[in-house]
């Protein structure tokens, strides 16, 4: 499976080209991996793993044929988790807002054909 590195100049993304397959990797200025995931003729497939520039992981998840499944979880850059997103099917997901200790705070719901709505949970 080919591997491509490009290294970005900034807090841009670089995204490969529409029929790429293998893994594509994207470098911060300062050597550090900004962007890892495998790719299938464009599509994302498999872990999709995002970082800051100083090594701490910023986003995690699993992508099928381009779309986002299972749950993704955001980290802060000091790696504290901040939010958990659950991802049903596409256009339908939960997003978790997460306090400093890990517990839910808020819950959005989105649902295809529906308004969003938010819970609030008291502790």
């Amino acid at each position: 499976m080919p591997v491509h590195r490009i290294q970005s100049e900034d807090d841009d993304m670089v995204w490969p080209d529409d029929d790429f397959t293998g893994e594509w990797i994207v470098e911060w200025p300062n050597g550090q991996v900004k962007f890892r995931s495998l790719y299938l003729k464009g599509k994302e497939e498999g872990d999709y793993l995002c970082y800051w520039s100083n090594g701490n992981l910023a986003q995690k998840g699993y992508s099928q044929d381009g779309e986002c499944i299972g749950i993704w979880s955001d980290y802060w850059e000091d790696g504290t988790r901040f939010k958990e997103t659950e991802y049903f099917s596409p256009g339908n997901y939960d997003v978790r807002w997460l306090t400093a200790d890990g517990q839910v705070r808020e819950i959005e719901i989105v649902r295809v054909g529906q308004e969003p709505r938010t819970e609030t949970l008291t502790p």
